[in-house]
C-alpha cells in the first residue's frame, strides 16, 4: 500500500467514526514518505518508500517537513547513479520545523 493509499484509508476511518480527530492527526504523523534515486536516468529513478521517522544523532536535528521541492541540484543528480551502498533522497529545498534536537546540535 502507497502512503497516499494509507492517507485515504485514515481519512475514510477518521469520517466513519473509527478515529477521533487526534488519533488521525497521530496516526498521519507516523506516516513519512521520501524520494530516493534508483539508478541513473529521468524521474522514472525516484521511487517513493516509506520509512520510520528518524531519531537525531549527534550534532543533528529532526525536522518535520511540510513541503519540499526538488532543484537543479537534484535534477543533475538524477544523471549519476548514487555511490554504492549508499542512498540519494531527493529534494534538497524543504520547508519546515524543528521538532527534536540532539546532543552538540547547535541552532543559529
Amino acid at each position: 500500500m502507497n502512503i497516499a493509499d494509507e492517507l485515504q484509508k485514515l481519512a475514510d476511518l477518521r469520517r466513519d467514526g473509527s478515529l477521533s480527530d487526534a488519533e488521525f492527526a497521530d496516526a498521519k504523523r507516523r506516516l513519512l514518505a521520501q524520494e530516493r534515486q534508483e539508478g541513473a536516468g529521468g524521474p522514472e529513478v525516484l521511487k517513493v518508500e516509506k520509512v520510520p521517522v528518524p531519531k537525531p544523532g549527534s550534532g543533528q536535528v529532526l525536522i518535520r517537513v511540510y513541503a519540499a521541492a526538488l532543484n537543479p541540484a537534484d535534477y543533475g543528480q538524477l544523471g549519476r547513479p548514487p555511490p554504492a551502498g549508499t542512498r540519494q533522497i531527493a529534494g534538497l529545498d524543504i520547508s519546515g520545523v524543528i521538532v527534536a534536537v540532539a546532543g552538540g546540535a547547535v541552532l543559529v
